[in-house]
């Protein structure tokens, strides 16, 4: 949104007065590391002259979208979809009901879907300017209709956009055992079980699509650990919501 942009701190404005090279602050970090090579950190050798030929090409992208409109928030746009996914969850059900179950399940697998990326944009407070309001709807679309837990989703998610891609700090991509993205993940697997899978992983490129459903149970389990430890969080705001998110868990299963 305009207003919140224009008060927000201009990130690249910190890059015209330096240039950091985070591989100094890190290096006795990666001394401890399996394998260097798998740290997604290189050098930071570009010019001053490029560094702000880099900044003006944002900012001058940035303005662009301003004119646009495109950081104004749309709540008619998410009016529609919300309704919309609401009726592809509601004829699932119907559906169901006259014993149509593979199409029920296929309507349902779409609204659940929508109600997912939805969930993600109230959770961003992109629909509106009500911050409050955002937060409800997030907890309805998420916790309500799909099982999932806000608070934990946006501790996962933002701490995803903080360090997006990074080892060790990003756990988007830490998705041991079944799956390893660096070779330092397989210093992961301790236990029997987890050595019996490293027979397994150098076939993932095979089963990752396949095994994509299974993220469902992965992250409503997380979801659902994480929500009856809310009460004992550090945060005010996660003790805070712990009752809500608990008393819509608990409707929903």
């Amino acid at each position: 949104m305009k207003s919140l942009n224009s008060k927000s701190i201009n990130f690249f404005q910190a890059l015209k007065k330096n240039a950091w090279d985070p591989s100094e602050d890190l290096e006795e970090t990666l001394k401890l590391r399996l394998d260097k090579a798998d740290v997604n950190i290189s050098t930071y050798d570009i010019s001053i002259e490029e560094e702000k030929k880099i900044v003006q090409s944002f900012e001058r992208l940035r303005q662009r979208v301003n004119d646009w409109g495109l950081m104004e928030a749309q709540p008619w746009y998410y009016v529609m979809k919300s309704t919309t996914t609401l009726a592809f969850m509601f004829l699932a059900f119907y559906l169901q009901y006259c014993g149509w179950y593979f199409t029920s399940a296929i309507s349902l697998a779409i609204s659940w879907q929508q109600f997912g990326w939805l969930t993600h944009e109230f959770c961003h407070h992109q629909p509106t300017k009500n911050r409050k309001l955002n937060d409800m709807f997030s907890l309805v679309f998420g916790n309500l209709a799909q099982g999932f837990s806000a608070d934990w989703w946006k501790d996962k998610h933002n701490t995803h956009h903080a360090a997006t891609n990074l080892i060790d700090h990003d756990g988007d991509i830490n998705l041991a055992p079944l799956f390893a993205f660096i070779p330092a993940d397989l210093a992961r697997y301790k236990l029997p079980i987890e050595k019996f899978f490293l027979k397994i992983v150098p076939y993932q490129h095979f089963y990752f699509t396949l095994s994509l459903p299974l993220l469902r149970f992965s992250w409503t389990s997380q979801s659902l650990l994480w929500v009856f430890a809310e009460n004992s969080s550090e945060y005010r705001v996660y003790r805070r919501n712990a009752l809500a998110e608990q008393v819509r868990s608990e409707e929903l299963s």
